[in-house]
């Protein structure tokens, strides 16, 4: 007789996995159809604002429709990568990072911006502002992510918990 596997350990393959791009084209979906009721019910006034300037407003509603139609092919396009990285990790799971770095991308534009900032020769008093700016930008958004991406998922998951009615501890710790 076969064992159910327990929910603890079903969690901790679902975290080596990449998720499906399913869930994100039935959010870009949901998003479209909303617009589109909001479209319905501002009818009059949306066919009074378009032929006030019918050429401006054509152009805009072609660019939109072509980003539209590319952010879907994105995500759609992303259906084979990630079934490959899924099965490379299943058929090798010590790969799987047990912590993600979180530093690392900022860190890198860090190291490559302090040539800018430190930098001495010919024309570096024109890229040392510019150089500074970088530094000092990607320090401080890395510290506002660092300190605000936790609140905010223990504020979700909280309220996760609370819609849902599941008993436990904060931020998904059993």
């Amino acid at each position: 007789m076969a064992q159910n596997p327990s929910p603890r350990a079903a969690m901790e393959i679902e975290l080596t996995k990449l998720s499906s791009p399913r869930i994100f084209l039935v959010r870009m979906l949901v998003f479209l159809v909303l617009c589109a009721l909001v479209m319905v019910v501002l009818y009059k006034q949306i066919i009074v604002a378009f032929f006030a300037n019918p050429g401006l407003n054509a152009l805009i509603g072609a660019v939109l429709l072509i980003g539209i139609i590319l952010s879907f092919r994105q995500v759609i396009r992303l259906y084979p990568e990630v079934a490959w990285v899924n099965n490379f990790r299943i058929a090798d799971p010590g790969l799987a990072p047990e912590r993600y770095p979180t530093l690392l991308a900022p860190m890198a534009a860090i190291l490559g911006a302090l040539p800018l900032m430190i930098g001495w020769g010919e024309g570096s008093e024109l890229r040392h502002p510019l150089g500074i700016t970088m530094v000092g930008g990607l320090i401080f958004s890395q510290a506002l992510t660092l300190f605000t991406t936790p609140v905010i998922y223990l504020a979700f998951d909280a309220l996760a918990r609370r819609v849902l009615g599941v008993a436990g501890s904060p931020g998904g710790q059993v």
